[in-house]
């Protein structure tokens, strides 16, 4: 999702990460020490977007420590739709 956040952004777009993630219907998402790395990369807008998603929207249903993947959470978007 995040790559195609940023075509979207590169054609000129304003690309709204939680609309496109929750169109594919019910959405985990999934935070581990290499999502966060790649997020911590990403443009400072599309980091916005997905705290906020996951603020409004997230419902953490598990986490743990991993001695590979490190802090592994999983979050359940919840719609209104």
């Amino acid at each position: 999702m995040w790559r195609r956040w940023s075509v979207v952004a590169r054609a000129g777009h304003r690309p709204e990460f939680a609309r496109e993630l929750t169109s594919l219907g019910r959405v985990y998402v999934i935070f581990d020490r290499d999502t966060r790395g790649d997020l911590g990369r990403a443009p400072i807008e599309l980091q916005q977007q997905v705290d906020r998603l996951i603020a409004e929207q997230g419902v953490r249903v598990a986490g743990w420590e991993d001695r590979t993947y490190g802090a592994v959470e999983i979050h359940r978007i919840v719609t209104t739709r």
